[in-house]
Parts: structure tokens; sequence; C-alpha cells
């Protein structure tokens, strides 16, 4: 059994929730994943950032902390809301009262106006067009890095030999035969 890491502090309980959020809303993975992958997930954006002295199960374990903390307050919370005091609720009308009169009239269009706006409401994106967002992203940089990677051999291929030392001749004489290679067996003529 490990030592005891210290308790938690208050930036690591927020970067928990943090990540705690941006796993469990992945609009990729959502729920197809198992308890210990999710953990796991979590763990590796925790960590992240800043490197912390905690386990998997310790940041679990603290999670179960933090939600037992919350629902608590939300309980509380939701009963003070919902709590009748008689000095806050307005006087009872008689129940007789004939006359309808209103001392203001309701604009019908006030909810439009709001939704009229420059805003614009867009709708999430779905888990497929999420996938295939990735999957481009990914080959993008696949592109990049093959493009990359021939730059650095052609500039490997031109380079001037003749000032070098003999290690460095033949350091770049076997990567120069290596790019051959991998070409030949690309390419067999």
């Amino acid at each position: 059994r490990g030592q005891r890491v210290i308790n938690f502090t208050v930036d690591e309980d927020i970067k928990l929730v943090s990540a705690w959020l941006n796993v469990s809303l992945d609009a990729v993975t959502l729920t197809d994943q198992k308890h210990t992958t999710f953990w796991e997930r979590i763990w590796f954006t925790f960590h992240n950032d800043k490197k912390f002295n905690h386990i998997r199960d310790s940041l679990n374990s603290r999670w179960s902390t933090i939600q037992r903390e919350t629902n608590k307050f939300y309980g509380c919370l939701a009963q003070i809301e919902n709590r009748n005091e008689s000095a806050t609720q307005p006087a009872a009308q008689p129940a007789t009262q004939s006359c309808h009169t209103f001392t203001s009239s309701i604009n019908l269009d006030e909810d439009n106006d709001e939704m009229n706006s420059d805003e614009t409401l867009e709708r999430p994106i779905g888990k497929k067009a999420e996938k295939e967002k990735l999957k481009k992203r990914k080959n993008c940089d696949d592109v990049k890095n093959e493009v990359e990677k021939r730059k650095m051999e052609d500039e490997l291929m031109m380079k001037d030999t003749r000032t070098m030392d003999p290690e460095q001749k033949e350091y770049i004489r076997l990567r120069r035969l290596e790019i051959f290679e991998r070409l030949r067996s690309k390419y067999p003529s």
C-alpha cells in the first residue's frame, strides 16, 4: 500500500471538476466507455497542464466527495427556494373581485424581440460530425508531418559534407542510405 498523498487543494479541486466536465461532455465518446477508461481520461486531462501527485483512484474518491457535497448544497438551495414564507407572499386577492382591470398591457412580441437579436442559437455538434472533424484534423496533421519530414530529408540529401569531420560525413551517408532504402521499398522500379 502506497503512502498517503497530501489533501487536495482548491486549485486541484477546480482542475478535477474541469477535467470531469471535459471528459463527460466529450461529443465523440459520450457514454461509450468503461468506468476505468473514463477515469483514466479524467486523470490524463487532470495532469495535462500541471503535474499533481494524485493517482486515478484518489481522483475518483475526491470526485465522490465533491459530488456528495454539491448534491447536499443543491438540496439545501432547492429547499430554500421552495420554502413558502408568509411575509414574502403577495396579499391574497378577494375571491369576489368582479372588476378585471390590468395595470399594464402584455406585449406578445416581447419574446420574439429577444430571439431576433444578432445572437444565433447553434445546435451542438453531433457525435458523427465530431468524429469526422477529428478525422479531418488528424489527416491534416499527418499531411503536415509528412511534408515536414520530406523537407528535412531533402535538406539532408543536399547537405554539403566537404567541411564535415569523418564521423559527421559517415552519419550523413548512413542517413542518406536509409532514405534511399525507404524510397526504394515504397516506389520499386
